[in-house]
């Protein structure tokens, strides 16, 4: 179980990183934009490197003063809070994730427990006819007084009785394919 839930956690991982890199490479592979040439691109790096770069805004500024912890601080550097919610955002995505696989262990749990339940219940259901049927078979035994019936041969008697009514149909047969007349063949 643990397997199937990790592979289903993996895929579904797979599956989502897919989509992601999928959405990011669709605007650069169908920009409206014109693309640039290699001599632009390694023209523009250096202008990138001195111009851009030193300009943007870090969430870590490198010196950062007691003040900067205080949440005014946060509430003024909106890139510190937009880290904050990513963080917070990717931690809760992998307690839900957590949570879905722990959901879906549980539910397989549940179905074997109820497959075993239902199997003990069927188990229980027959060694119960079993039983009702050992205490009929013995009162059966008990009322049928065997001991007389054994002692006069009572079963002799009704299988005789069986096989010369036998014999009586079998020669009513014959005469009928036969006539009266036929002979019986030896054996």
């Amino acid at each position: 179980m643990r397997l199937i839930t990790a592979h289903s956690s993996i895929t579904s991982h797979l599956t989502h990183q897919t989509r992601a890199l999928q959405s990011l490479v669709h605007p650069l592979l169908f920009s409206p934009f014109p693309l640039l040439s290699e001599d632009a691109i390694d023209s523009l790096m250096p202008l990138i490197d001195e111009g851009l770069l030193p300009n943007l805004p870090y969430p870590f500024p490198e010196h950062q003063d007691s003040q900067s912890t205080t949440p005014q601080s946060a509430a003024q550097n909106p890139l510190v809070s937009l880290q904050a919610l990513i963080s917070q955002t990717a931690d809760i995505t992998y307690t839900l994730r957590g949570l879905s696989d722990t959901l879906y262990e549980s539910r397989q749990l549940t179905s074997t427990a109820s497959r075993r339940l239902r199997s003990a219940r069927e188990l229980v259901s027959d060694i119960r006819r079993e039983e009702e049927s050992r205490e009929e078979g013995s009162r059966w035994i008990e009322r049928g007084d065997w001991d007389r019936r054994l002692k006069d041969r009572e079963a002799g008697k009704v299988c005789g009785d069986v096989v010369s009514g036998f014999e009586a149909v079998c020669g009513e047969w014959r005469e009928k394919l036969f006539g009266t007349n036929a002979e019986v063949a030896a054996a």
